[in-house]
């Protein structure tokens, strides 16, 4: 398993003190045994080894001891340091004013010089003192420049500039550090998170030990900040991979933080396209077996979907999920708003309280949600498998009566009268898929719409999937044609709608039969303008009836209607109450004199076609007459 950046990073200072520690110490012990008519000493060897598979090729060694303060320089033609995935050449250490005793090496104004593709710079000022005896390292590199992009494209750096302060000492084979990172300038990217670090700059504090012989790193404490951004602690052990970790996020600032190290995973889905502000602190716990909890409490946090989702305002949260209690032990968790919306659907104030633990949740007391004017009463909630491949969710629920008026007005429709309610007795959220076992009526235009088998995968994704059947019975349709538009019709209406499929909350399949009900007695009339709309529709022509002596007349009686569409593949077949003497299809049959037959002639219609139509006859702009066929034209077979 290929070792991390910070695995490289503290083994290599580890590995490069043990390397001074041995060359240096032997120019002091020549230094020190010598006369003092002694003014230079060179070392050349033509390979050092050191612990955990260090190695030095070619090296060269110059300490001049004239004048009041030694200096020296390093030569290695090759360090190959086993953390790295390629040797460093040409490593040059130049110090000038040394301070070198047989207790202790001070190099206060170095230079360091090395070949290496992760280097915008060649030459860097380094700083470190040896304490020999105590055998600790501390170690300065005021600035380090990177500029470097890895072979598959994941990771890569723009004038990354680290400042780096560290302080390691050795105890055997146990070598503890503590340091100081600051990262204030250029881009880093790490598949998928991009940083602009010359408007985030990051300083990162850290302190632990770390086994030469091992892999294993263990980080005692480590504070980050970002400011605008986060603030941070907590600690970790590594050993070929993260073998456990705490990380208390004191304050993720939001949007900053949102768009920064969560937005990039999430894009794609339906999260991607979050607006968000707030605060929000959170503790993370890990082990060898993965997230063992996870605690998250936020307030003042509002969300947007840009593509007008959803949407909550006011929100707070405070959860707390341990991977290793039971739901019916675990702490309570709570989530709240002051509003929020679901597609233009408004939702009043809300608190939701319950409890998850390991792989379930549930409800710990009945939540009411303000719809409009109603309320969704949820009396129970359960949620199953959360951590697995399927979580899914089960609701107990009741919608009491919402005005149709203020559901069409957000939805943009005519504004319909009546109300809808229902019993949601199993609403169920499996593998993305909510499905309502139950149905959900509506009390409207005098009669009832019942919806059932109503099943959304995917409900916010940008293309849900949505299959349902709905009946009608008894509608007023005086009431209904008044609300689009539409020509007066007066009598009722039953409806049948079964097979509905929807991608993206557009039809794409239905078979939908509009008829007079049987033994109807209510009075049936139909204006001169609901015949040339419903002439229309079927492909006859509009504008006959006010022709000749039938204009005198405003509207007509008629014995039945009836109009059914099947669409599929975005053609709707066509049919009404039976054929026609002449080849169509019968829509309203009059009663009475005079009595007028409306006749529709084309059976096979485009759906673009035909909604743009129904658009047209039902905001009063008049139908739709394509002028390259007459109407009296009867349609080829």
């Amino acid at each position: 398993m290929p070792k991390t950046n910070t695995q490289n990073f503290v083994n290599f200072c580890s590995q490069v003190g043990r390397l001074l520690q041995i060359l240096l110490a032997a120019g002091l012990l020549l230094a020190t045994a010598g006369s003092h008519a002694v003014q230079q000493i060179s070392l050349k060897m033509a390979t050092v080894y050191g612990p955990a598979g260090i190695r030095a090729e070619a090296v060269n060694l110059n300490i001049k001891l004239a004048g009041s303060r030694p200096a020296a320089t390093l030569r290695i033609g090759r360090l190959t340091l086993p953390q790295l995935d390629e040797a460093v050449t040409n490593v040059t250490l130049r110090c000038a004013g040394m301070t070198l005793t047989n207790h202790r090496i001070t190099c206060p104004k170095g230079e360091l010089d090395l070949q290496s593709p992760r280097l915008a710079e060649s030459t860097l000022p380094i700083t470190f003192d040896y304490q020999i005896p105590e055998q600790q390292l501390s170690l300065e590199l005021p600035r380090l420049v990177s500029t470097t992009s890895s072979a598959d494209g994941n990771r890569a750096s723009e004038g990354l500039t680290l400042a780096l302060q560290l302080a390691l000492q050795q105890e055997g084979e146990v070598w503890r550090f503590s340091g100081a990172l600051q990262a204030d300038a250029g881009q880093v990217y790490i598949d998928p998170v991009f940083l602009d670090l010359d408007k985030m700059p990051i300083a990162l504090k850290f302190s632990g030990k770390t086994n030469t012989q091992t892999a294993r790193i263990q980080v005692d404490n480590f504070e980050l900040t970002q400011p605008g951004v986060l603030t941070a602690r907590g600690a970790l052990n590594w050993n070929a991979g993260l073998e456990a970790a705490t990380v208390d996020i004191r304050q993720a600032q939001l949007p900053a933080a949102f768009t920064t190290y969560a937005q990039p995973f999430l894009i794609g889905t339906t999260w991607g396209s979050l607006s968000t502000d707030g605060t929000l602190q959170t503790k993370i716990k890990y082990d060898a077996k993965g997230w063992s909890r996870i605690q998250v409490a936020g307030g003042a946090i509002d969300l947007s979907d840009e593509k007008n989702r959803f949407s909550v305002s006011g929100g707070a949260l405070d959860v707390d999920w341990q991977r290793d209690i039971a739901q019916i032990s675990a702490q309570p968790s709570m989530l709240s708003w002051d509003q929020a919306k679901i597609y233009q659907i408004a939702l009043g104030p809300t608190r939701v309280h319950w409890r998850m633990g390991g792989d379930d949740g549930a409800l710990t007391q009945p939540v009411s949600v303000p719809v409009f004017d109603g309320h969704l009463n949820i009396a129970s909630a359960q949620a199953m498998d959360l951590t697995g491949e399927n979580p899914s969710i089960d609701f107990n629920a009741r919608l009491t009566p919402v005005k149709l008026a203020r559901l069409s007005q957000a939805l943009g429709w005519p504004e319909f009268q009546g109300s809808l309610s229902g019993e949601l007795p199993r609403l169920s959220y499996t593998q993305g898929e909510l499905v309502l076992a139950g149905g959900l009526k509506a009390k409207a235009f005098g009669g009832e719409i019942n919806i059932e088998r109503l099943n959304i995968a995917n409900p916010l994704s940008e293309r849900p999937r949505l299959r349902a059947d709905a009946t009608a019975r008894s509608l007023d349709l005086e009431t209904m044609t008044s609300a689009f538009s539409f020509g007066r019709i007066t009598g009722k209406l039953d409806a049948d709608i079964t097979g509905l499929r929807m991608l993206g909350w557009s039809p794409v399949a239905f078979k939908a039969w509009l008829r007079t009900p049987e033994n109807d007695d209510s009075r049936h009339r139909i204006s001169q303008n609901a015949i040339d709309d419903l002439a229309s529709l079927g492909g006859g022509g509009a504008g006959l009836v006010s022709r000749g002596f039938l204009g005198l007349f405003d509207d007509f009686a008629y014995d039945r209607l009836g109009l059914g569409c099947a669409m599929q593949q975005g053609v709707c077949a066509m049919r009404g109450l039976g054929p026609a003497d002449n080849g169509g299809f019968v829509i309203v049959r009059g009663s009475w004199l005079p009595r007028i037959d409306v006749v529709g002639f084309n059976r096979l219609v485009s759906w673009p076609v035909l909604l743009e139509q129904l658009k047209s006859v039902s905001t009063g702009d008049g139908p739709v007459i394509n002028p390259d066929k007459p109407p009296g034209d009867k349609p080829k077979e």
